[in-house]
């Protein structure tokens, strides 16, 4: 596996639209979310508290050669509210608060709804733990109708200038910020940031360059591995790279195991590791063997590494 590497900077930094996954092409955990979920499509976190009772987050598909959202898009994010409580939100943690400081920046989407409702902008500088108090932006209402419509929404970001700030720090933007609504849906598409005072055309990224990206923070995937010939009554020693380096160390789960002892199998390992040694370019981890021969281990482990803000 090759590793993928941004270094320290913001792995936007230097693309005009600063969300990731904007188009919903990632799904990484799945298509479909209900009460148990937090983050749902790639980089996208629903309200801090998951969702609420009859509340369901789906991948939907456009339908080709539609012609009601430009760009040919595949997907959009659609928010389904069962139950009325209030303040239902989908956002992105951006990171490096100091992205657009002082500057003028232009937020867009397009969106529809079932019936009419009230979606609400918000932008907020996090300074990080122990870092200087948070920083709102004044909220700005944009009425959504059963219609796909543009919206975009030009501000002013305040400046960081004598701003306390730890690592951990990012721009926190709910794209979906819904009051006390029940019985309704709202779908989005083509979510973007930039800088300057319009709304330009979406940047469709390769998707290859959007699913690093999303990488950085989480990842999941099936690895191929192997280890020296131990004894199997012992630990079993394995290690990979992930593809991305991410964020930070990330929290490692290990999944299922398939594969074989020196080449005779199928044999059966555990889904969870004894210890792990997680880096942010990858882990090493061990496993309790299945026998007592000495023998080489080979075959592919499931895994998730989580890095979000």
């Amino acid at each position: 596996m090759t590793n993928f590497i941004f270094g320290n900077q913001s792995p936007v930094a230097e693309f005009k639209n600063k969300i990731i996954n904007g188009d919903f092409r990632l799904w990484q955990r799945g298509t479909s979310f209900n009460s148990s979920a937090i983050y749902s499509s790639d980089r996208f976190l629903i309200n801090s508290g998951g969702l609420a009772a009859g509340d369901v987050v789906t991948r939907e598909s456009f339908v080709p050669g539609q012609t009601e959202v430009p760009g040919n898009p595949e997907f959009f994010y659609k928010f389904t509210f069962g139950g009325n409580v209030s303040n239902k939100v989908m956002s992105q943690r951006i990171e490096d608060v100091t992205l657009f400081s002082g500057k003028l920046v232009t937020v867009s989407y397009w969106a529809k709804s079932s019936s009419n409702l009230t979606n609400t902008f918000e932008y907020s500088q996090f300074f990080g733990p122990g870092g200087s108090s948070q920083v709102n932006i004044a909220p700005v209402n944009m009425s959504v109708t059963s219609t796909w419509q543009k919206f975009s929404h030009t501000f002013d970001v305040p400046s960081v200038s004598g701003k306390t700030i730890t690592a951990g720090n990012y721009i926190n933007l709910p794209i979906i910020r819904i009051i006390n609504e029940s019985s309704n849906s709202i779908s989005i598409a083509n979510v973007q940031v930039e800088e300057g005072p319009v709304a330009t055309e979406f940047e469709q990224r390769p998707l290859t360059i959007e699913t690093k990206l999303a990488e950085r923070y989480y990842e999941k995937g099936v690895e191929y591995v192997y280890s020296a010939r131990v004894q199997s009554i012992a630990v079993i020693p394995f290690s990979f790279n992930y593809n991305t380096r991410k964020r930070v160390i990330p929290t490692f789960v290990l999944g299922s195991w398939t594969g074989n002892r020196s080449g005779v199998g199928p044999v059966t390992l555990p889904s969870s590791f004894q210890s792990s040694f997680p880096t942010e370019d990858g882990t090493a981890f061990e496993v309790v063997g299945d026998g007592s021969v000495i023998a080489a281990y080979s075959g592919t482990y499931g895994y998730s590494a989580d890095a979000e803000l």
